[in-house]
Formats: structure tokens, sequence, C-alpha cells
């Protein structure tokens, strides 16, 4: 739905701290609230990312509808609403009722190249998994690496590597970093850069790759068997995620 040319309106406050910058922010965001309810469209302020541009907040206004382009993350119990490219969400804990890290032990998992094979195969829910994606950012054989149940949000994943290009890795580039597609592992990693979300902090006892074709490790855990160079929220938020302001599920729908 989106136009060949619009018209593009930029505007500017000169504050002289960061309080009075916020109530500038917020006078702007009032404007267009009164605008768009003048011309009768129920549009809805959502957190945006800033993209390129940087700053600290970005958010924009979107009209739902069942024809829109974009997706939002919204909470129908609170006020908190975000495109998806931004959206947030409350992870749980993921728990295998040890109470305690066990000892990594190596496991034969023959035929199980997915997270849901893998998971069925042991028992265990996808949330006690650990997957791996690879990227190349910027040249950079990037391994990235996040709970089962969840999904790399290529745009926080982005952000956290300061913008740099970002692309997945061909098969050749998986191959020549020494990774096994379907059994890769974070553990026992060396010169290549580990980015981790910060589910694989909320649980124990994780099972990963053993980066060896048709096995697997049991009872991995952050950071006694395998290490980050930095842990983000890379991960994408879906309906039925707990919403990061008031734990409530989140919603989705698409808008203008």
């Amino acid at each position: 739905l989106r136009v060949r040319e619009f018209i593009m309106k930029d505007l500017y406050s000169f504050d002289a701290d960061e309080a009075a910058l916020e109530k500038s922010y917020e006078r702007m965001a009032q404007a267009y609230r009164n605008i768009y309810a003048r011309l009768g469209l129920p549009a809805l302020m959502v957190e945006a990312d800033s993209g390129a541009i940087g700053g600290k907040a970005s958010h924009e206004f979107m009209v739902i509808t069942g024809n829109g382009e974009d997706e939002v993350i919204y909470c129908p119990h609170c006020d908190y609403a975000a495109n998806a490219e931004r959206a947030q969400s409350a992870k749980a804990a993921a728990t295998n009722g040890a109470g305690t890290e066990l000892p990594l032990a190596e496991i034969a998992t023959p035929g199980c190249h997915t997270i849901e094979e893998v998971a069925e195969f042991v028992g265990v829910p996808a949330s006690q998994t650990l997957k791996a994606v690879f990227y190349s950012a910027a040249g950079e054989f990037v391994f990235a690496v996040i709970r089962g149940d969840l999904e790399v949000n290529e745009t926080k994943l982005r952000n956290a590597l300061k913008g740099t290009e970002l692309r997945l890795a061909t098969e050749d580039e998986v191959t020549g970093a020494g990774m096994v597609a379907g059994f890769a592992s974070p553990v026992g990693l060396v010169g290549i850069r580990v980015i981790a979300d910060d589910s694989v902090t909320l649980g124990s006892n994780f099972i990963v790759g053993a980066n060896k074709a048709g096995f697997h490790l049991m009872n991995a855990n952050y950071p006694r068997d395998f290490q980050a160079d930095l842990i983000a929220d890379i991960a994408l938020a879906r309906p039925g995620h707990g919403c990061p302001r008031c734990g409530k599920e989140l919603c989705s729908a698409r808008g203008i």
C-alpha cells in the first residue's frame, strides 16, 4: 500500500535538557493524535525501530486494517504496542525440573535435524533446546543462539551488531566455519563471534547440537559450557507471548 512519492515533514525542537525534550516529544505526539481523531481514523501509536537514523526512541502511527502491510504486536490489557520489528516480550524461564546444573552429556540423535525433531526424540519441550542460526555481518561469520521455542528477529540482531549489513550465511560459509548444519553447537566455539538471546540465561540443562552429525549435547548451561560475545534481546515477539509491561498475553494485527 506504499506510494512511490510522498511528502516528508521534519520537525525539530531545541530543548535545554532531557526532561524538556520528553515534554516536547509528548506534545508532538498529542498533536498527531488530535489530527487522526479529527480525521476519524483509529490510529494507534506504536514503538518503532529507529533504523539507520538512530536515536533513543521512535514511534509511528498505524491504522489497524486486515490488508495492512505491517504487523503490530500489542497488549489488549495495557497500552503496550510496537511494530513487529521492535516489539519485546516477557520470556518465561524454561526448566526441566532438575533444579541444578547437570553434567554435560553427548547423546545420539539420528535423523534429528530440526528443533521439533530433537525435542520429540529426547522428550522435552522446544523451550528446553537451543537453536543456532548463522549470519554474515559485514563479511564476518556470526553464530546466533536462541532458545528453541523462539525465532531470531533480524532487525534486533542487526541493531545489536551496530547496524552492520546482515544476511543469512550461505551453505559454503557455514561449512567453511566448521559448523555442521542441523547439529551446530555454541559449546567449544573458538574464533567465532557468538550473539546469544537473553533467553539462554532463563533456564538450565538445555539440549544443543554437538557439532557432529547425528549427535546432540544434553545439559548445556550458560555460562558454564559456552560463552557469548554479546547477550541481547534478539527474539521475535509473537502473539501469545507475555507483555513486557503487564505480563498478559500479546496479540497481533495488521496495520498501515
